[in-house]
């Protein structure tokens, strides 16, 4: 039925993306601690590092793409409505809003979850625990911004009729992963680094794959400065800016109430620098939950 065809549109994207994060899983439970006691751990240190990483940084990871799961959903029908009346230009102008949304919300993410790894553990776990997760998590926390980007073009994707593409580009990164894990943890500069850095190299192989897709498929070229680049400067002035301070009031305030000050701090500066590059329109806030309503404080110089 319509209903029913249009419920399977909305969730394909995002079972494919959870899908992802479960192939990941799989290989990192077959891979990891094999890997690691044949490099000389034992199995009480595989274990435990193994339950450290899966508890701690593994789902702090998972945090952030949370937030792109409703851009996602609310894409689909846009996209599908457009496509549905022939409208082409529509279609793509939709999708390039869809990526630089997605963009404002998961670079920001991805710098800080990266650089405030140990201050954010801290915030929930004993410090031992957070100690040695937090260079992990350092790592992992690049690898949000490709999972996010996964999640959106893949709805583009289905959107387009293309929902093959999407599980042959997890299957790649799933090699990927497989590949990256056992060859980097054998090397003994990298060792538990391969697990991030395998996931890492997951999620880049299977992101690029869909915007493959999406330019030879759909001919969907993003311009890399709007969609790209204006995000990417805003999140690093903004989250080096906090991280920086963070670093000279050190010793100042107890640490936690530090860590949450910085925080904040980042979200604010961010804000404020995203207008201050033009990263953001009407058209951008409009596809945020909620968006439509922030338009009215949105400077009349920056919409579009």
């Amino acid at each position: 039925t319509p209903i029913l065809s249009r419920l399977l549109r909305i969730a394909l994207p995002i079972t494919a993306s959870s899908s992802v994060m479960s192939i990941v899983g799989l290989v990192d439970l077959m891979v990891v601690q094999r890997r690691l006691q044949s490099i000389g751990y034992s199995v009480g240190e595989a274990t435990a590092f193994y339950g450290n990483y899966t508890t701690l940084a593994v789902p702090m990871f998972n945090l952030p793409p949370a937030l792109i799961y409703p851009i996602a959903t609310a894409a689909l029908p846009l996209l599908s409505a457009a496509i549905a009346k022939g409208d082409r230009a529509g279609a793509l102008r939709h999708m390039q809003a869809i990526l630089r949304v997605t963009s404002l919300v998961s670079m920001p993410c991805t710098l800080g979850l990266s650089l405030f790894a140990r201050p954010i553990l801290l915030l929930f776990f004993p410090a031992a625990m957070a100690e040695s997760a937090a260079p992990l998590l350092s790592v992992l926390a690049l690898a949000v911004f490709f999972l996010s980007l996964l999640t959106v073009t893949n709805a583009a994707l289905q959107a387009n009729g293309h929902a093959g593409k999407p599980m042959i580009s997890m299957l790649i990164g799933g090699a990927v992963k497989l590949l990256c894990s056992y060859a980097l943890i054998g090397l003994p500069a990298v060792g538990t680094f391969g697990v991030p850095l395998g996931t890492l190299a997951c999620y880049i192989a299977a992101c690029a794959c869909n915007l493959y897709f999406l330019a030879t498929r759909v001919r969907l070229f993003p311009s890399f400065s709007f969609v790209f680049l204006r995000p990417f400067l805003a999140s690093l002035l903004a989250v080096g800016s906090a991280y920086a301070l963070f670093v000279l009031a050190g010793g100042l305030l107890p640490e936690r109430l530090l860590s949450l000050l910085s925080i904040a701090l980042a979200a604010l500066f961010y804000v404020v620098f995203v207008f201050a590059t033009r990263a953001i329109s009407e058209a951008d806030l409009s596809m945020i939950p909620l968006g439509r309503h922030l338009i009215r404080f949105l400077p009349r110089r920056i919409r579009e």
